[in-house]
Order: C-alpha cells, then sequence, then structure tokens
C-alpha cells in the first residue's frame, strides 16, 4: 500500500523446480498489472509462434555495457554485463 491510500500493483513470475511447485528463484516482470499482461501477451506470442510474431519495435534494445554512465557512479563502478556463451 502507498500512504495516498492507493496500492502498488507488481508482476512477479516465480521459476519452479520441474515436476514440484517449489520455487527456486522469483523476479520482477513489470511495475503494473496492465503492463504485466501486455509483456506476458508477447511472451505467449514468441513462445507459440515465435520470434517472427513479435511486434517491430521502434528502439534497438539496451546496451547496459555501452550506456553514457558518466554521471552515475554506481553504473560506472559496477562490473560489466557478460551473457553465457550459450545465450
Amino acid at each position: 500500500p502507498m500512504g495516498t491510500g492507493g496500492s502498488i500493483q507488481t508482476v512477479t513470475l516465480a521459476v519452479l523446480k520441474p515436476g514440484t511447485h517449489e520455487v527456486i528463484d522469483r523476479f520482477l516482470f513489470a511495475h503494473e498489472i496492465h503492463r504485466g499482461e501486455m509483456y506476458w501477451a508477447m511472451a505467449q506470442l514468441f513462445m507459440q509462434q515465435g520470434p517472427h510474431a513479435l511486434p517491430t519495435f521502434p528502439y534497438p534494445p539496451r546496451d547496459w555495457n555501452n550506456e553514457d554512465v558518466s554521471f552515475n557512479l554506481a553504473r560506472r563502478l559496477a562490473p560489466k554485463v557478460q551473457w553465457p556463451a550459450e545465450m
């Protein structure tokens, strides 16, 4: 709940251990319900029909290692993002 009487709604996904209901990880998926519904619809579209079914986005994906971090000390000192080779 917020101090103004409203509430904050987020969408969190849980990763389960295969074949069980044991949660092994959770992560934030969206900051609001409507955005979460939109993201989940795109995820379903991708899983059912592949990447060609996704809408074209007007901006390229963000490169976290190439971002202008000159004014953000935490980002400047943070380690660079390294994705596993399989990805």
